[in-house]
């Protein structure tokens, strides 16, 4: 009697510990024609990417790495050469990829992660919409569209995206495709503004679940501060705002250019002038800049002059701002900048019309509209 009764407390046990979550997590698969290749799995957080693992593949193509199961969902980029598959790693505890050297990015099949498999569609449609961008950028500078109709193209296409990744979230803000759609880049800039009021509320869905399951961690903090500073700026906008007017109908601005010199608003008076308030990394910022950048080449010698403020690090601003013909400012303050709420800009880009004495005359006008409008002001 007592041997059964064993027999059966160990075979009770052992189901135990089989349904039991694991404590360890697997990465593994098959990519076909890539001898002598070297695969990398890399850990994606907050920008920045950690190496994990690399293998040189032998003729079988076969790869595994395991490892200590993340408190929170784990985000990877399997690499191999110039493409690479993204991963998550939740409650899952083995994900196998199946793929090729040639198409390695599309990935034939990956099983274990059905929320890595909706990555993988997300991942599509990036790179969909950033394929017909280089189409346009590339007829804009043969002169087979005008850069207005490329800025137009180019925010519709963006536009759309928006709109698909907007609508995948939303299925299940919990999910760990809603944090990876809301961080979804296109030509290195971030799709959801954290200065646009609707995107600060896609980020607000996606930051309340995270502030329940994971509240002391860095991509739950870094949320939150996005949503904080975004209802902060909303209460500003609606104060009363403090203006101190110098001139005529403007606020004067003087901040530092690239080279470290201090640039002031007031200068331009006497020509017509652009008042631009951009943030270069954002999703809308590279047509927008195109669109600047041919108004100010075919405008200029009329007297058309653009003072375009950034908001970005150090870093980024520099590097765009080289490649810019026209002023180009810096307030390193960032989305924290008292010169957002002063103008009571509620969105990035935004820009201003200033006739020849400096009143401002419009305000965000609309692509289509904004060429005619530089032409009545140089009258």
């Amino acid at each position: 009697m007592r041997k059964p009764i064993l027999y059966l407390l160990f075979v009770l046990l052992w189901l135990f510990s089989s349904c039991s979550q694991s404590d360890s997590f697997t990465i593994q698969g098959v990519v076909d024609g890539a001898e002598n290749d070297t695969l990398f799995i890399e850990k994606i957080e907050m920008g920045k990417i950690e190496l994990l693992f690399s293998q040189v593949l032998h003729s079988n193509g076969k790869f595994r790495y395991s490892s200590e199961r993340p408190v929170e969902p784990l985000y990877l980029r399997v690499r191999l050469q110039q493409q690479s598959v993204y991963l998550v790693v939740d409650s899952t505890e083995t994900i196998s990829l199946v793929s090729n050297k040639k198409s390695f990015a599309l990935s034939d099949s990956i099983t274990g992660s059905a929320t890595s498999v909706r990555m993988r569609e997300v991942v599509k449609q990036v790179a969909s919409t950033e394929h017909f961008i280089a189409d346009l950028q590339q007829k804009n500078s043969k002169g087979e569209i005008s850069a207005t109709q490329f800025s137009i193209e180019v925010n519709s296409l963006l536009d759309g995206l928006k709109t698909y990744l907007r609508q995948e979230i939303y299925k299940d803000t919990r999910s760990s495709l809603a944090y990876f759609a809301l961080y979804q880049q296109v030509i290195g800039r971030y799709l959801f503004d954290p200065y646009d009021r609707e995107d600060v509320k896609v980020y607000a869905a996606v930051a309340t679940p995270l502030q329940v399951n994971y509240p002391n961690t860095i991509r739950t903090k870094n949320a939150e501060d996005i949503v904080l500073k975004g209802m902060q700026r909303r209460k500003n906008a609606e104060d009363k705002m403090i203006r101190q007017v110098i001139g005529k109908g403007f606020i004067d601005i003087s901040l530092p250019n690239a080279q470290g010199t201090a640039v002031s608003l007031s200068s331009t008076v006497g020509k017509a002038t652009i008042l631009d308030f951009s943030l270069y990394r954002s999703g809308s910022s590279y047509a927008h800049n195109v669109l600047l950048q041919e108004l100010y080449r075919v405008y200029a010698a009329k007297g058309l002059r653009i003072y375009q403020l950034s908001f970005d690090d150090s870093n980024v601003f520099a590097t765009v701002a080289k490649q810019l013909p026209f002023v180009t400012v810096l307030d390193n303050k960032g989305l924290s900048s008292t010169w957002l709420t002063t103008y009571n800009i509620e969105t990035l880009p935004s820009t201003f019309l200033l006739d020849k004495d400096g009143d401002i005359v419009a305000r965000n006008v609309a692509v289509p509209l904004l060429e005619k409008s530089i032409k009545e002001l140089l009258q």
